[in-house]
């Protein structure tokens, strides 16, 4: 390659460099919607997709990877993948959040861990409110909601599952036994 092919070459990079610049400047580029499930970041990487010259592209996506690095850094957008999605989940099951959905684009279809939760009993002891407490060995307590007996008592190490019924409410069942009403505590 010649000294003049060079800079031309680097003259090309430097016009696709500034030609990017301009894209993300102009107010057609800056007015356009992310919609509700993108950040203006990703949508604008997805963006540089359409760039039909190469170089164009490339500096558009290098540009636009170095924003999404700092904003990632910063805070400003955080990237889960599924299975943190599902933990995160797991970890808010039966708490009042008001927008974990948020974390399940429209499309995509639910977890098992929407409906139903398998636990490990830690202890049970009854409150101060008469009603039976269930700690599990992640950490979460739920409080038996209603007055039903359970059969045989709870021990440690019982497995049980959670699973979410008709309008909010929420069922234990230990061992397989019949479940009883529960509410998360914390």
């Amino acid at each position: 390659m010649t000294t003049s092919s060079k800079r031309m070459g680097q003259a090309g990079l430097a016009v696709a460099l500034a030609a990017a610049a301009l894209g993300f400047a102009t107010p057609s580029a800056a007015a356009k919607p992310a919609g509700p499930d993108r950040s203006a970041i990703l949508q604008n990487l997805l963006d540089c997709r359409a760039k039909t010259d190469p170089q164009v592209r490339l500096a558009c996506f290098d540009a636009v990877a170095a924003q999404f690095d700092t904003a990632a850094a910063k805070g400003d957008v955080v990237v889960v993948d599924r299975e943190q999605i599902r933990s995160m989940k797991r970890q808010a099951f039966g708490l009042s959040l008001p927008s974990l959905s948020m974390l399940t684009p429209g499309g995509a279809t639910k977890d098992e861990v929407d409906e139903r939760l398998e636990v490990v009993l830690d202890q049970a002891q009854v409150g101060q409110d008469g009603h039976m407490y269930f700690t599990f060995e992640d950490g979460a307590v739920w409080r038996q909601f209603d007055q039903s007996e359970l059969w045989p008592k709870p021990k440690k190490g019982m497995k049980g599952v959670v699973t979410r019924g008709a309008v909010g409410s929420f069922f234990l069942s230990l061992d397989g036994k019949p479940g009883v009403r529960v509410q998360r505590q914390r």
